[in-house]
Formats: structure tokens, sequence, C-alpha cells
């Protein structure tokens, strides 16, 4: 039962991690100081083939005519640059927590640990948030597109 009284000793002892945790959060450091940065290198590609895709969609000068895409290209392409610049905040909060939790091995110091765990929420929050976002987008889409072909059923 959870009485909301901190013990003593708990709070005024260093609350360092002992050596296997150490171990294996310089390894989960390592780990995704590797991702963030793949991370970054992905957006990256996605937010240049946006840029390509929206350029090169509005210099064809289709006018109404899209050919076989049945909206503008130049949209697809600002899609990808909104979901490469989206991509980067995880990326970032990865950086964040791999960058201080492979310090922290190196150095004891408690504020990297606290840092590099901020940084470990942040993304999952980030990526929490995101992740309920796009399920009621995906829901909506589902609705809509069961309305469509109702309507269109009906014709």
């Amino acid at each position: 039962m959870d009485t909301g009284i901190i013990d003593e000793n708990y709070a005024n002892s260093e609350n360092q991690l002992n050596e296997v945790s150490k171990v294996h959060l310089n390894t989960a450091g390592k780990w995704g100081q590797f991702l963030a940065i793949m991370g970054f290198l992905f957006s990256g590609l996605i937010i240049l083939a946006g840029l390509g895709m929206a350029v090169m969609g509005g210099a064809m000068g289709m006018g109404d005519e899209f050919g076989a895409f049945p909206f503008a290209p130049s949209l697809i392409g600002i899609v990808y640059l909104l979901l490469g610049l989206v991509y980067l905040v995880p990326s970032y909060y990865l950086y964040k927590f791999s960058s201080k939790a492979t310090r922290y091995h190196n150095t004891n110091h408690p504020e990297d640990l606290t840092q590099s765990l901020e940084g470990l929420k942040s993304m999952f929050k980030f990526m929490g948030i995101f992740t309920i976002v796009m399920i009621i987008l995906y829901f909506l889409m589902f609705i809509g597109i069961a309305i469509f072909a109702g309507s269109m059923s009906g014709l």
C-alpha cells in the first residue's frame, strides 16, 4: 500500500545505479544512438523525397488531369514532407536519451541519468500521442470510406 511517505534512507541516498544496470543502460544508449542516427538519416531522405515530389509534381504542369493519381502529386510530396518532419521528433528524443545514457556510464553524474530518462520519457510520450492520433485518423478514414461506399451503392 502506498502511503505517500518516502523512506528517509531512500530519500537521502544517492540513487545511483548498480554496475549491471549501468552496463544495460550503456548498451541501450549505444543501440539508441544507432537507431536515432538512422531515424535522422531516413527522416532526411523522406523530406528530400517529399520536396522532390512537391517540386516535380508542380513542375509537371498537369493542370486538372493528374494521370494515374486521383489527386495532385505535389500533395503526396507535402504529406511526405510532413511525415519526415514528424519523424524527426522521436529521433531527437532518442538521441538525447542515448547520448546522456552513455555519458552517465562514463561520468556517474546523476544529472546525466535524469536527463537520459527524461529523453526516453519524452520519446515514449510523443510516440504514444502520435499513435493515438493515427488510430483516430484511421478510424475517421474508415468511417469516411464506408459512407462514400454506401453513397456510391445507392447510385
